[in-house]
């Protein structure tokens, strides 16, 4: 078909970010699109790179990273303020990175 696109990783809807129990109010949609967008920035990641950011119970946030850079993509967001980014300026309680799994 020749899409521009093809090789883009999926972009599901935000509400798929927050975990089951976690109500899907404007806050915590807001709260997850500025926390993978810092992530994406930080990290210089591209659309065809998958990751998230998802809300899990406790407003605890948790990023999930994929491919053989995992290790050295932590590394670079500690090195970053996200700690100062992700509990003062976004209001989530505590944070994580674990690899990425689709669904969640």
């Amino acid at each position: 078909l020749g899409l521009p696109n093809h090789a883009h990783a999926a972009s599901p809807c935000l509400r798929s970010r927050l975990a089951f129990g976690v109500e899907a109010t404007a806050e915590h949609l807001r709260r997850i699109e500025n926390a993978e967008n810092f992530v994406k920035s930080t990290l210089g990641l591209t659309p065809e790179d998958n990751f998230r950011v998802r809300q899990l119970s406790g407003g605890r946030a948790m990023i999930e990273l994929e491919g053989e850079s995992f290790s050295s993509q932590r590394s670079l967001l500690n090195q970053n303020d996200i700690d100062k980014k992700f509990t003062d300026e976004l209001g989530f309680t505590s944070w994580n990175v674990r690899p990425f799994k689709s669904g969640g």
